[in-house]
């Protein structure tokens, strides 16, 4: 133990984590609250890899970390704001992000990681399909091809044979 941490420890104080700060700070700074209950403005609008072309330079979290795997872009729903998180502050703040488990959260998932207006419309366009079929949507091998694409991760679901 370094003796810093001996000596907060000995005080009974805990030790804050700078990014903690710098995340809160910044998160409330963005937010309309002004209070930690911020957190509840902001949903995931997209998830990108760091090494994608939207961005111009290496994406950094709000919280100051650099080298991210995951990028989850967050809109604020009161003020139209948008932050940067890493997947450390989404893990450790438990922000809500759809799984890639059953059919429509791979849709959803796929929502959020679209590039361009036309896999938009393709996916909201799927989504739709799936609540008229309860019992599992079914695509053609075209369309799982452009899923896989767009998120890369195997489509698991049924495929329309011919």
């Amino acid at each position: 133990m370094t003796p810093k941490r001996l000596e907060l420890f000995i005080l009974g104080l805990k030790h804050r984590n700078p990014y903690d700060d710098r995340f809160w700070r910044n998160l409330i700074e963005q937010s309309v609250g002004d209070t930690e209950a911020a957190i509840n403005e902001w949903t995931v609008e997209q998830l990108r890899g760091s090494g994608d072309l939207y961005f111009e330079e290496p994406p950094e979290c709000i919280c100051g970390k650099r080298d991210l795997v995951h990028v989850y872009i967050l809109k604020n729903e009161q003020n139209a704001n948008r932050i940067i998180l890493g997947s450390c502050c989404v893990r450790r703040w438990q922000i809500a992000v759809p799984g890639w488990r059953g059919k429509r959260n791979y849709l959803q998932m796929a929502l959020l990681m679209v590039r361009n207006d036309q896999q938009r419309q393709f996916v909201k366009d799927l989504l739709g399909r799936s609540v008229k079929y309860p019992r599992g949507l079914i695509v053609t091998q075209k369309q799982k091809a452009w899923l896989e694409s767009i998120t890369g991760h195997p489509w698991t679901g049924r495929l329309w044979k011919r």
